[in-house]
């Protein structure tokens, strides 16, 4: 997926299930996770969390969201395969394997 930038940070993911914070200026590390499964998601960031979902385990994905400071998990939702997610009034949208989610974002 394409990367995030936000708070001189930007957020990434590769195919292989690693989603990364890195310093803007500096390119630097800041915290890393292995998502369980492989991942084409872009990040999306909204407020002090950025989302990020995997392929997950048969036809649906899981979606996550992170502490854009630390990286600390602070949420899951078992749905969303590779979805990246879209932001308006107040929701964020994803889809499903099966359906459409207005969920609320968390934090």
């Amino acid at each position: 997926g394409s990367p995030a930038v936000s708070g001189g940070r930007v957020f990434t993911t590769s195919w292989d299930g690693t989603f990364v914070a890195l310093s803007a200026r500096t390119g630097t590390l800041l915290w890393d996770h292995k998502l369980p499964y492989n991942t084409i998601s872009s990040p999306t960031v909204i407020g002090p969390n950025v989302y990020v979902a995997d392929r997950g385990a048969g036809r649906h994905g899981n979606l996550y969201a992170y502490r854009v400071g630390d990286g600390g998990r602070v949420w899951h939702f078992p749905d969303g395969r590779f979805s990246t997610v879209v932001v308006g009034a107040g929701r964020l949208f994803v889809s499903g394997a099966s359906r459409e989610y207005a969920l609320q974002p968390q934090g």
